[in-house]
């Protein structure tokens, strides 16, 4: 069996990771697919993983607002550097000469500033990647993740992103409400709402597990909406009948539950037929 898991921008980030240790302890030949989204890596750190890739993270963020601020000025530029082409045609249609040496200089300037752009632009794309990885292989010794593969929640060519890949059953934990929406409305835009869509196309199994509270009105017809389409909505809620003792065991009732939907024996919990 082929399973998806994908973690958005909620909060609680750290269920989703422990769903996919639970996955790699009590399955076998199972083949787990993780994707980790820009927000689940905020979440992550906003919360308590205790990465010290926070600051470096936070760095690479001030530099990318910086690019894009320098960016919008290269394209207010390049604007003004099309009215001068605009201009200088129509001064070469009545003159039957060359641009005038002052806009080429003009056009040179812009030409090297831009191409100084796309060069920052590609540095720190390169940067950002390399954060994911580091992200990633944080997450990986952490939560002592050995054969889950993570993909690239921009690549929208990745295999899980093609229903003929045969993904056997998806699940989004944490799934945040712009994820929700998303999904509901049919934008697959990332590969975790792709994902989605492929589930609900293909008729696959689709559980979300839609972190918030208290629900507005429009989530819950959200919900409803999707539930009546196959989702399975399954909301990080847990009962008492098991006899938690402190956290770690409410956690354990939580992503049993989870691997209760995806029909994956396991023992972290006490069924109430046991108890």
């Amino acid at each position: 069996m082929k399973i998806l898991v994908g973690l958005s921008g909620a909060s609680g980030v750290e269920l989703g990771f422990c769903l996919l240790n639970a996955l790699e302890k009590f399955t076998q030949d199972d083949e787990i697919f993780a994707i980790a989204s820009k927000g689940a890596k905020m979440s992550s750190l906003a919360e308590n993983l205790n990465f010290n890739f926070c600051e470096k993270n936070e760095a690479w963020q001030a530099e990318n607002l910086g690019l894009k601020n320098k960016m919008r000025e290269f394209e207010s530029e390049n604007l003004a550097n099309t009215h001068r082409k605009l201009a200088n045609k129509a001064w070469q249609a009545e003159n039957s000469q060359l641009a005038t040496p002052n806009f080429q200089n003009q056009k040179s300037d812009f030409s090297d500033k831009n191409s100084h752009a796309k060069k920052q632009k590609s540095e720190f794309k390169a940067q950002n990647l390399n954060a994911n990885d580091e992200f990633i292989a944080l997450c990986k010794e952490k939560f002592e993740l050995k054969k889950t593969q993570f993909l690239d929640d921009e690549n929208l060519a990745a295999s899980v992103a093609s229903g003929s890949f045969g993904i056997s059953a998806t699940i989004i934990a944490p799934c945040s409400l712009n994820t929700l929406a998303k999904i509901k409305h049919g934008f697959a835009d990332t590969l975790i709402t792709r994902g989605a869509a492929v589930a609900l196309k293909e008729r696959k199994k689709l559980i979300l597990c839609v972190r918030e509270m208290p629900f507005s009105t429009l989530a819950l017809k959200q919900m409803t909406k999707l539930s009546k389409m196959g989702a399975i909505i399954a909301a990080p809620v847990y009962a008492s009948y098991f006899k938690a003792q402190n956290l770690s065991d409410l956690r354990k009732f939580i992503i049993g539950k989870w691997l209760d939907l995806l029909e994956i024996p396991h023992d972290l919990y006490q069924k109430w037929e046991q108890i």
